[in-house]
């Protein structure tokens, strides 16, 4: 049946819409999700000349799951709480856009206190991550989360691991307030890649004292800071291009550090004699496995 006698129809009572590979969709009729109050799930897909969604979205206040993947032309997803009352889809829990190259705005409405799972992907026009990221700090519970191809930022957070590449738009002050909401008691891993510019590291990381392995690499510090000895649980870690870096004093305080990895800091000197002047040597020759290259 052609989409017109289905959008005649009026459908009410629906629990779940899949919307997929309807290349002559433009636009999705206003009364859709005003008429569809129960709607569970919410998936469209592959609709090429799709422009926007209709600001009805925001009253579906039971919708626990939706996806929007390769829309290329979608520009708008509604008006989020803007026209809508408090709690405006309160009960999402899964929510996945995925390479909307036109899509400039994101409804920080939509990061409820429920929700789970978030993938941000390929969305290349995307105008307000940072705005996006302050939204995903403030909930009680930070959700598991995959951000990649925005503004040559990329981010993920999934099983004790984050992994964050903070590209050339993010303040120093929104990463480190996402290391705030991260659970200190159940990340083991993180690798954070900064900019040059950034003398030091987020000083949140002091308080992941469950952390079991650190990768950082692109940061412009001198000397590491001293409360990197606070990460007693640290057995591995790794340091990557910080030009600057000359001085590892911190590393001392690290005793149950099994393995350490230096590579593109030509400013460390490690000599073994002990009457180098500059060697960080007695820093780390405690540590049973060292590379530095």
């Amino acid at each position: 049946m052609p989409l017109t006698y289905i959008f005649k129809a009026k459908l009410k009572l629906l629990t779940e819409l899949w919307i997929e590979g309807i290349y002559d969709l433009k636009y999705l009729p206003n009364w859709l999700f005003y008429n569809n109050p129960n709607l569970l799930e919410l998936s469209i897909r592959k609709c090429l000349n799709l422009r926007e969604l209709p600001d009805g979205l925001g009253t579906l206040n039971s919708l626990e799951r939706l996806n929007i993947n390769y829309c290329p032309n979608l520009e708008r997803v509604g008006d989020i709480g803007a026209k809508e009352s408090q709690g405006s889809l309160a009960s999402l829990k899964r929510l996945e856009i995925c390479d909307c190259d036109a899509l400039m705005y994101f409804p920080c409405e939509m990061l409820g206190s429920l929700l789970e799972k978030l993938e941000l992907k390929n969305l290349s026009s995307l105008k307000n991550l940072p705005r996006i990221i302050d939204c995903l700090t403030k909930l009680d519970r930070l959700p598991k989360f995959k951000i990649i191809g925005v503004l040559q930022f990329m981010a993920t957070y999934s099983g004790g691991q984050l992994i964050i590449d903070v590209g050339m738009k993010v303040s120093m002050e929104t990463v480190d307030g996402l290391l705030q909401r991260c659970n200190s008691h159940s990340l083991v891993e993180l690798n954070l890649k900064g900019r040059e510019g950034w003398g030091n590291l987020p000083e949140s990381i002091q308080h992941l004292t469950a952390l079991y392995y650190f990768k950082w690499e692109d940061f412009g510090m001198e000397e590491l800071p001293e409360w990197l000895g606070n990460l007693t649980s640290l057995r591995g870690l790794r340091i990557k291009n910080c030009k600057k870096l000359r001085r590892l004093h911190a590393l001392r305080g690290l005793t149950s550090l099994q393995w350490l990895n230096i590579k593109g800091c030509p400013e460390i000197s490690i000599e073994q004699e002990s009457d180098a002047a500059d060697s960080q040597w007695p820093n780390i020759s405690h540590i049973p496995n060292i590379k530095i290259v």
